[in-house]
């Protein structure tokens, strides 16, 4: 989703205009894709169905057509927040982001250190880890390499100028090892398996292979799992909520905690997208057809 010529036009946009002039173009440029990008159009569809289906709720086209709009709006907004925002700053914070749960993880780094931030492509996680950072806590990243070379660079100068430590998936195992026993905060992300490595489990009631890094990881460095996530409000300011830690139970063998912990983390990704599918922005096949 992310090109060049996004990435171009997304630079001199926030350059030029104020953010609330931004939010309107971005807008603006959304729907002008919505009415282009038929591939990802229909990646986007299926995914709402699949969801509202899981809900048990009704919908038709018309209504789908709506929702998909939203999508492609709320991901030009998510452009560009990270294209204007060159550092986060407590005054930031305080003017656009409600916290809850933070004391979750004050205990966890009081009493053990390592925890391990799990998220989805929702809201806006890239701000969130930026926000978190800001925050005073040591956070490392895992993300995936864009295929795009420029941008890749733009968004890694972005997140370490932010405090951010990144990890690329090449060097994964060995880095979020490390962050943890280095008892940083390891932030990936959980509603999709980029590896090829992920198990087999039920995203709103269909099968599709989902990462199982965060439970290995966790499992193996006794590390717990808290969910979080940076939510849109209606005037684009945002809630960060940090859900109650999940924790491993070593007493199990390592093949029969891992499923049980992705379950856990899996239910609540799933009630976070089914309270805001139009900020879910995902564009890629999650269930094979």
């Amino acid at each position: 989703m992310i090109t060049d010529s996004i990435y171009n036009v997304g630079q001199f946009v926030v350059k030029t205009f104020s953010i609330k002039q931004s939010y309107f173009l971005a807008e603006k440029a959304a729907l002008l894709r919505y009415y282009v990008s038929l591939r990802d159009k229909k990646i986007i569809a299926d995914n709402l169905k699949t969801i509202l289906r899981a809900k048990g709720e009704s919908f038709d086209e018309e209504k789908i057509k709506k929702l998909i709009k939203k999508v492609y709006i709320n991901f030009g907004k998510y452009l560009v927040e990270f294209f204007s925002f060159s550092k986060i700053d407590k005054k930031f914070i305080a003017e656009k982001v409600k916290i809850r749960g933070l004391e979750i993880i004050e205990e966890i780094v009081k009493e053990s250190g390592g925890v391990i931030l799990l998220s989805a492509h929702i809201g806006n996680w890239e701000l969130g880890a930026a926000v978190i950072s800001a925050l005073g806590y040591p956070v490392s990243a895992l993300t995936l390499e864009h295929r795009t070379r420029s941008v890749n660079e733009f968004f890694n100068r972005k997140r370490i100028s932010n405090g951010i430590s990144v990890i690329h998936t090449g060097m994964a195992v060995k880095g979020c090892f490390q962050a943890l026993k280095d008892k940083r905060i390891l932030a990936s992300i959980g509603d999709k398996d980029y590896s090829g490595n992920g198990r087999k489990m039920r995203f709103f009631g269909k099968n599709t292979f989902m990462p199982k890094g965060s439970a290995v990881f966790s499992y193996r460095t006794q590390s717990p799992i808290v969910p979080v996530f940076l939510i849109r409000e209606p005037d684009n300011t945002f809630i960060l909520s940090f859900k109650e830690p999940i924790k491993p139970n070593l007493s199990r063998y390592e093949e029969a905690e891992v499923p049980i912990l992705m379950r856990k983390t899996i239910d609540i990704i799933e009630e976070e997208i089914e309270k805001y599918p139009t900020q879910w922005l995902m564009f890629h096949k999650i269930w094979a057809a």
